[in-house]
């Protein structure tokens, strides 16, 4: 055995899990809910994707527009019209 590597204990773990605080929580969900309304603003700023996506879910164009973020029952149905997996357009809900 080579001298420099050390084992463990029998049924000792490498690290330590230490969950989250509530605070750090939810300040992740805050960035991942920021995110996902820059990809909104970021889709809505393409021309013409706001007629294609409107044209795709069989509503009006201006209903897009008024969007913050995807709806989660759209999601699945924009990723490919945009190009974007589920998780890049909400990571709020899809977390990685």
């Amino acid at each position: 055995m080579n001298s420099s590597v050390r084992s463990l204990p029998k049924g000792k773990v490498g690290f330590t899990f230490r969950p989250m605080s509530k605070k750090a929580a939810a300040k992740k969900d805050a960035e991942r809910r920021d995110d996902a309304e820059a990809v909104m603003a970021d889709i809505l700023k393409t021309r013409g994707l706001a007629s294609r996506i409107a044209e795709e879910c069989g509503i009006q164009r201006q209903a897009v527009y008024q969007w913050k973020r995807v709806p989660i029952e759209r999601v699945h149905q924009i990723a490919p019209l945009v190009g974007m997996s589920p998780t890049k357009l909400r990571p709020d809900i899809f977390k990685r």
